[in-house]
């Protein structure tokens, strides 16, 4: 993004993935906040894009992501900003879109009507890897401010290892789940390495076994 926006101030940035939505919102509002980080952040109303129903959790106000708020240095901040982004992206797309933060509770709700296990598995797994989703937007923030100084010598990935994992942030990704509605224990999916595992059960064929 520097070296193009070097050559041209107007340059634009395409992101596409297999359905335009998931992958897609992701990388567009990692964009968002990197330009903003290059050229300083808009000012922000007070009025954000929320439903009705579930208003509280449309806002993204769950108490994992919570949790992670009062871990991170000054970030009422570092969610705020990443709910504007959010909010920027979605101004963009058509109705067939939707909200992150607006996803993550939808799904969740659509557990109970699920016809067989296999299928309320499936979207409880959904649910979990968009709130995931969501609380590493908020994590790239955070480092997208505490790495700035130094022109972000040091990756994301590097940074993960290095500074959250100690900041005990791999503690909340471990136990992830909605403990508003349910104990997180009660699932194995509250886990990093089982929604791993689960997302890769597609993958191409490979031989040996996951351990």
């Amino acid at each position: 993004m520097k070296s193009a926006l070097a050559e041209d101030s107007h340059s634009a940035f395409v992101f596409n993935c297999s359905n335009g939505k998931g992958r897609t919102t992701t990388a567009m509002v990692v964009a968002v906040l990197t330009l903003w980080h290059f050229n300083g952040f808009p000012e922000f109303g007070d009025d954000e894009i929320v439903s009705v129903p579930d208003a509280k959790y449309t806002k993204g106000e769950f108490e994992v992501v919570m949790q992670l708020v009062r871990l991170i240095p000054d970030g009422h901040r570092m969610k705020r900003e990443v709910d504007m982004a959010l909010d920027s992206v979605s101004e963009t797309m058509t109705p067939m879109h939707y909200h992150l933060r607006e996803i993550i509770i939808s799904t969740y709700r659509q557990i109970k009507s699920g016809k067989t296990e296999k299928e309320s598995q499936q979207l409880l797994l959904w649910s979990l890897q968009y709130l995931e989703r969501y609380i590493y937007l908020i994590l790239f923030n955070t480092y997208l401010h505490l790495e700035k100084k130094n022109s972000w010598q040091r990756s994301f990935t590097v940074w993960m290892e290095q500074v959250a994992a100690r900041a005990g942030v791999y503690d909340i990704l471990n136990q992830l789940g909605f403990s508003e509605f349910e104990n997180p224990r009660d699932t194995p999916l509250a886990r990093l390495r089982c929604r791993w595992q689960q997302q890769n059960i597609q993958s191409l064929p490979f031989r040996g076994e996951f351990i």
